[in-house]
């Protein structure tokens, strides 16, 4: 029997529970209370939330990056600025840097802002 056949005997669940315990070995090494009482710790807790919001996230950054880039090649990339002996570089990355800040830059400010504020609030 190949290593192919053997895996495919093995049901979804009980592959999903050793990929569970494979996790819980490499990441957690110790047991705690939470794992004896079925509970969920709130390092987990976090972990899960931070996975729903990437997965929230996940689509309407893709398309907003995706506008980026056909925007940054759309405007940054003007005869003027490029040439076979001499292409502005630095003019083009401040294109690029331009066009992203007025696409997704109060977006940014916002997520460093609340970041910092968690910070400060996580630390007194």
């Amino acid at each position: 029997m190949s290593a192919q056949e053997s895996t495919s005997a093995l049901s979804p669940e009980l592959l999903d529970a050793m990929r569970e315990n494979d996790y819980r070995l490499k990441e957690d090494q110790t047991d705690t209370v939470y794992q004896d009482a079925n509970l969920t710790s709130p390092q987990d807790i976090v972990k899960g939330k931070l996975e729903e919001l990437d997965h929230e996230l996940s689509e309407p950054l893709k398309r907003i990056h995706s506008i980026w880039l056909a925007r940054s090649a759309k405007n940054c990339y003007q005869e003027k600025h490029i040439s076979d002996d001499f292409t502005n570089l630095e003019q083009i990355k401040l294109c690029k840097e331009k066009t992203k800040d007025n696409l997704i830059g109060s977006f940014y400010a916002e997520a460093h802002r609340r970041r910092t504020a968690d910070g400060y609030t996580l630390n007194n």
